[in-house]
């Protein structure tokens, strides 16, 4: 007896690996992480992770519970480090002294200092 004959053989049943739907999980776990973290590069990471999953919705008629989470972690992170990412140039451009050591750091970079010592006198300020 050849084993395709073998009734406990029968491989139809099996699922296929959905590979864009997993790499879109792996970006939504990334992105969710780069989000909470460092805001911006969580965008391009939870993009990636939208595509891929749109092109495992594409591929199968059918929405596998892999790529729904994938769908919903992927948004979440975009929103969190677009917010994110907005929230820290918004409180940048309005914080007076941010702009202040910004502008005296460029100076002091056109007059011929080093980056550490520029960064040395930034830190002095502060302590003040």
């Amino acid at each position: 007896m050849d084993y395709q004959d073998n009734p406990y053989y029968n491989n139809s049943n099996q699922r296929q690996i959905d590979s864009f739907g997993i790499a879109s999980l792996v970006c939504g776990i990334l992105a969710s992480l780069a989000a909470c973290c460092t805001g911006a590069f969580g965008i391009p990471i939870a993009a990636l992770g939208l595509i891929f999953a749109m092109l495992s919705t594409r591929r199968n008629q059918f929405s596998d519970p892999i790529t729904r989470a994938a769908w919903w972690l992927n948004g979440i992170s975009l929103a969190v480090a677009l917010f994110t990412t907005a929230y820290v140039i918004y409180v940048m451009l309005t914080n007076p002294s941010y702009l202040e050591n910004v502008m005296n750091a460029y100076q002091s970079i056109n007059e011929g200092k080093t980056y550490m010592e520029v960064m040395q006198e930034m830190q002095n300020n502060m302590t003040l």
